[in-house]
Order: C-alpha cells, then sequence, then structure tokens
C-alpha cells in the first residue's frame, strides 16, 4: 500500500470512529491535539486517560468503557427523551421526519447519527424512508474504537515500549482486543531495529511519527493478534 493510501485509510478510520481514547501528554510527548487530522475526531465522544499512572488500569479501563456507554447515541436519546421511561417500550414514541434536529442531537456525528437510527428506528416505528436514509450515512455497521497511546520506543513492526511501569499494556489488556491501536512517536522515539517483545507488552496497530516539518505512518498488521 502506498503512503497516501496509508494516509487515506488513516484518515477514515478517524471519521469511522464512534469512541476515541487519548492521553494526557507529559513534556516529552506529542499532544494528541497536534497529530494530523485531528479536527476529524475533535467532536466525536472521547475519554483522555489522566496524566497520572497511579490509578490502577483496571479502573481506568472501566471508566473508558462507562463513558463510551454513555456517549452511545442511544443513551443520548434516552436521557433527552425518555427520562422517566428507561428500558420500557418506546413503540408509541414518534420521531415524524427523525431528523437529526428532532433527536436533539445535533451535534454528534454522521456516524453516530447512523448508528442511532440502526438503533432507535426498529423500535419506533419510523417511516421507512426516513430510515434508508439514515441508514445510507454509513457505509459499515460496524462500531470502530481507537486509542491514541504515547510511548518512548516503538520500531516497525507494532512493539511499543512506555516509562518501564507496564501501565498502558496492562490498560491495553483490560480493554477490547479489537480496539484500533495507534501509536503517537517523534522522530527519537522510532527505533530504526527491531525491539525485544516481552510476552506482557501489548502491539500497535497503526504508527504516526513526527519528522522536523511532516508525519510519517505505517500499518503494523498486528491484527494477527486477534487471533
Amino acid at each position: 500500500m502506498s503512503n497516501s493510501e496509508l494516509w487515506q485509510q488513516y484518515r477514515l478510520l478517524l471519521l469511522k470512529a464512534d469512541f476515541v481514547v487519548t492521553y494526557s501528554a507529559l513534556s516529552d510527548e506529542i499532544p494528541i491535539e497536534e497529530i494530523p487530522n485531528f479536527e476529524l475526531i475533535e467532536d466525536k465522544p472521547k475519554f483522555v486517560v489522566p496524566p497520572t499512572h497511579k490509578i490502577e488500569p483496571k479502573e481506568v479501563a472501566k471508566e473508558i468503557q462507562n463513558n463510551m456507554l454513555l456517549a452511545s447515541p442511544l443513551a443520548v436519546f434516552r436521557r433527552r427523551h425518555l427520562p422517566n421511561q428507561g428500558s420500557a417500550s418506546t413503540e408509541n414514541v414518534s420521531l415524524g421526519a427523525f431528523s437529526v434536529a428532532a433527536l436533539g442531537l445535533a451535534t454528534v456525528s454522521r456516524s453516530r447519527f447512523a448508528k442511532c437510527s440502526r438503533d432507535i428506528a426498529p423500535t419506533l416505528g419510523v417511516h421507512a424512508k426516513h430510515k434508508q436514509l439514515c441508514l445510507a450515512r454509513s457505509p459499515s455497521p460496524t462500531p470502530c474504537h481507537l486509542i491514541f497511546l504515547p510511548g518512548q520506543k516503538f520500531d516497525l513492526t507494532g512493539t511499543r515500549k512506555g516509562r518501564g511501569f507496564g501501565w498502558y499494556d496492562r490498560l491495553l489488556a483490560e480493554l477490547p482486543s479489537d480496539w484500533i491501536r495507534v501509536g503517537i512517536a517523534t522522530e527519537s522515539q522510532l527505533e530504526n531495529i527491531t525491539l525485544i517483545r516481552n510476552p506482557w507488552d501489548q502491539p500497535i496497530d497503526w504508527l504516526i511519527w513526527k519528522k522536523k516539518n511532516y508525519w510519517e505512518i505505517i500499518e503494523t498488521k498486528q491484527k494477527n493478534r486477534l487471533s
């Protein structure tokens, strides 16, 4: 795959993302706001990992997944429009034209709006043509969750090394394995040699690193970790 095709795939990942986990950059790490095409995820539901690692990764993982559930389109709809119904049936609710404004989700991304239509339309008796319009907005119903990772050392095979405490490795072990992992590095943090990967080292799927005036990108082909 050419470099331009890799960047196109990367941008598609950002566009498709339903939920994003980022980090609070330390002095030797690149702020997440500086990564290429950050504007594509700026308004998406996200969780920022706290800068201190005194919190147990398992607890942070629970908070991440709780935030993800609260940010889901169905949860947002229920909070705004069905505050007293909880999980009760909504068969008699009418959404009229089923527009973004009707849902009260004007700031929700297009992909999340489409997902909302898939979740809610079958139970609300939405007119077929409006349901089809909503479904057409998103080519894939598969959820896409991204986690951006800092590090001290990376190699081109997807091995990542942190500060030696294994905090992010333990966090990744607690999160669903199909979440897409994107490493963020400076040029000095990229190793030309293959790093030794210990059994507890969690690999990454994509790596983007900043050179002097531009960025480079690779896909590490580590999806075989899911098998």
